[in-house]
């Protein structure tokens, strides 16, 4: 599929169900082929647990697909725990070569 270079598909994903690295490596390709050249992670609906994200990563990682990390609910923003951070933290410093971006942050000046 051709896409405009200037455009960046995205597709919001999760972790497959179905367990190993084959499931997380037939997604990413399935991305690919339909020109999508960004993944959406939804991390409140499946928290940053290295254990559950660790094969999706690893195959967004071996093709170098950014990923939005999105701790948005139901609207456009959201906060981070402390465990929301260390989860970041983990999968970041386990997939050193996978862009990450965080989304939907709403951050709170101190005294407002």
């Amino acid at each position: 599929m051709n896409v405009e270079p200037k455009l960046h598909p995205v597709w919001v994903i999760e972790p497959p169900k179905e367990p190993g690295p084959d499931a997380a490596r037939r997604l990413v390709q399935d991305m690919l082929d339909c020109g999508v050249r960004v993944a959406r992670l939804p991390m409140k609906k499946a928290p940053p647990l290295p254990w559950l994200w660790d094969d999706l990563c690893t195959a967004l990682e071996e093709r170098r697909i950014p990923c939005f990390l999105d701790f948005g609910d139901v609207s456009t923003q959201a906060g981070l725990t402390d465990g929301d951070v260390n989860g970041i933290r983990d999968i970041a410093l386990a997939h050193p070569g996978l862009p990450l971006v965080l989304s939907n942050i709403f951050a709170r000046r101190p005294g407002r």
